[in-house]
């Protein structure tokens, strides 16, 4: 993100006075071709374009890239572009219409490769540029000594330079999504470390910044920016605190209570250029506080915001929810003596209503939706952001549920895993463990989790229940751009461990259960069942042989039909945009109320060999131990008398 001097110290010439501000300040209104290839007008290049003497200058960082195959200026601009196309209209961080590459802090690019490499392994190569040949191992090449360059530059330290937060917001993106173990435990570990910097910032130190009402010069424009880009970081902080205690089970940071800012600006202000800046802002809307729009999500009254605005909310509820844990914590060493006995008991029905007005009347019906969340509509015509890909982009909405009520750390020892976050339970432990699940899926919010994660699987692998014809998906997970692996393998967890509960826990807890093979009562399967992967169009169809077992989309399309029919055929997985966070609440109701009414939701042998076999080919390693893990519940599914996955790790 480029903006005046003030916020990149590289004793460089600003992008409105160097060399380049002929195409810094200009910028086309169709950087997306039509065809979704990767072709970019002369008004792009200042986002872009790299020199001889910047390629020298990473090799001086990071020792040994330029016998990587893959570290050419080539690549290197093509991953700038993926990360323009892919990444930044999730998380708009840097301000493009002044964002000049060739002036840019080498590690802010840096940080921008590895993400952009990452992205340009989830595209069909037929849009690439340029043929890679490792892009995973240069990915893994920069990012292993990145944190310790940021650490070592000299405006690292309070109040650190916009840049900075930038780069380590998109280096902790990459480690706990798309790499090793080794990168997502560091992540995690030196998390807390940007959240202190931005405590000593404006954002979350202290009254944020307030910009000036006229904006009459170039002077105020980059001031202005620089205000909007740390409070957009902070807010990405924000999410990533939120949505990865959700997904990962890490301990929550941020409170909601802490942020006291305004909403992200416009998305027409954020990308306007200098030219254009001022009769925009002259009529834009001023942003309202964010602890006012989530108090109104609270008590029913939706706001429409941008991408940004709505993950920010997303991690607003779930921060609140945090917090609510909280202090039934507390209540439950006696403090309600103190006073705090007016907590309100049903607040886990409270905020599934308030996720639901999120889901349908803030994120745009995120789940199974044409637009959703991520606007996928404005990033081209490419496959994976096709109008016929109905798949969950948002799928932290599911996950919230689940960690409203039951521990990671029990789902996983429960599930076999041999240890969580370094500490291994004793086997007085794991019993106890496995009586607080038993316990937990006697609650009425259990079905809620439960019911949650089935809609997230039929989201992922199946067409809507409305949909003109009926296909299924595949799903790669080093395809897939919105890296979703963790949160499916997670909520197939979930599922597994609710219905061996419910089936036989005694027999269960013994050593497994046999599967059952016999016909289910939903009846032979579609004609020819059609396979959709994130890297093919949805006219390439492959046939899938039909198994003996009840293979695992007979098992998701007979589960949703029961929950349909038995619930007075209510259908909660559409493309229908229509509905709203109050009446999806009410069908969502519905099915809770017959989940334990369906037959046999305990055959799950094919369900988990297919997520399993998934995730366990995964390179990022947190999704594939996951999937190792699932195919072990597949064992004890089928009888295995084993109990804990002791290599989960290896």
């Amino acid at each position: 993100m480029s903006t005046s001097g003030s916020m990149y110290s590289q004793n460089q010439e600003s992008p409105a006075s160097g060399p380049n501000a002929a195409v810094s300040n200009v910028r086309s209104d169709s950087n997306h071709s039509n065809n979704g290839s990767f072709s970019s007008t002369i008004f792009d290049i200042h986002i872009y374009q790299l020199s001889d003497a910047q390629l020298d200058k990473f090799d001086e960082l990071i020792p040994g890239l330029k016998e990587h195959p893959d570290y050419t200026k080539e690549k290197l601009e093509m991953f700038l572009r993926t990360y323009w196309k892919f990444f930044h209209p999730r998380f708009p961080i840097l301000h493009r219409p002044s964002f000049n590459s060739l002036e840019m802090p080498p590690v802010l690019l840096l940080s921008m490769f590895i993400l952009g490499c990452k992205l340009s392994m989830c595209i069909p190569d037929k849009i690439l540029e340029s043929e890679m040949v490792d892009p995973k191992s240069l990915a893994d090449k920069i990012a292993l000594p990145l944190r310790w360059l940021l650490f070592a530059s000299p405006d690292f330290q309070p109040p650190a330079k916009i840049w900075i937060i930038q780069s380590l917001l998109m280096l902790e993106f990459y480690e706990k999504n798309c790499s090793t173990r080794q990168l997502h435990e560091r992540s995690h570990l030196h998390h807390g470390t940007t959240i202190q910097l931005l405590r000593r910032s404006p954002t979350l130190g202290g009254s944020p910044h307030k910009s000036g009402s006229i904006m009459d010069n170039a002077d105020s424009w980059y001031k202005w920016i620089e205000v909007e880009s740390l409070k957009r970081a902070t807010y990405m902080c924000f999410y990533i605190d939120a949505i990865d205690a959700i997904s990962f089970g890490h301990q929550m940071l941020i409170y909601a209570h802490q942020i006291q800012m305004t909403m992200p600006a416009e998305d027409a202000l954020w990308e306007s250029s200098l030219h254009s800046f001022n009769q925009l802002y002259k009529k834009h809307k001023k942003p309202q506080p964010f602890l006012l729009v989530l108090k109104n999500i609270l008590n029913g009254q939706p706001t429409r915001t941008n991408a940004m605005g709505k993950k920010v909310l997303l991690a607003g509820l779930a921060a609140l929810m945090f917090q609510i844990q909280q202090r039934d914590l507390q209540l439950s060493f006696g403090l309600d003596k103190f006073g705090m006995s007016d907590t309100v008991n049903n607040w886990r029905e409270l905020l599934t209503a308030a996720f639901t007005i999120w889901r349908n009347d803030v994120g745009g019906s995120c789940c199974s939706s044409k637009t959703a969340i991520e606007n996928i509509q404005s990033l081209g015509n490419t496959p994976q952001f096709s109008t016929s890909d109905t798949r969950c982009k948002c799928i932290t909405y599911h996950m919230a549920h689940v960690y409203m009520s039951i521990s990671l750390y029990d789902l996983f020892i429960f599930a076999g895993a041999p240890w969580r976050m370094s500490v291994k339970p004793s086997e007085l432990e794991r019993q106890q463990i496995a009586k607080r699940v038993s316990e937990w899926c006697d609650t009425r919010h259990a079905k809620v989790c439960v019911v949650q994660c089935y809609l997230l699987l039929f989201e992922m692998f199946l067409s809507p229940q409305d949909a003109p014809y009926e296909y299924q998906y595949d799903y790669l997970p080093d395809a897939d751009l919105f890296f979703r692996s963790n949160v499916i393998g997670l909520c197939s967890l979930v599922i597994w461990s609710y219905n061996s509960i419910k089936s036989d826990a005694s027999r269960f807890h013994n050593g497994g259960r046999l599967s059952r093979s016999k016909s289910l009562s939903a009846g032979p399967g579609p004609g020819p069942q059609i396979t959709i992967g994130n890297n093919t169009n949805i006219n390439n169809i492959s046939v899938r042989p039909v198994e003996e077992e009840e293979e695992g989309y007979r098992y998701l399309k007979r589960v949703r039909k029961e929950f349909t029919v038995r619930s007075g055929d209510v259908m909660l997985h559409t493309a229908s945009t229509d509905c709203s966070g109050s009446q999806f609440y009410g069908h969502l109701v519905k099915w809770i109320e017959v989940l334990d009414d369906i037959p046999c939701l305990d055959n799950m042998v094919g369900l988990l060999d297919l997520v399993g076999t998934k995730l366990s080919d995964a390179q990022f390693t947190v999704g594939k131990e996951i999937g190792k893990l699932l195919l072990f519940c597949k064992e004890r599914s089928q009888g295995s008398e084993k109990t804990v996955l002791e290599d989960m790790y290896e």
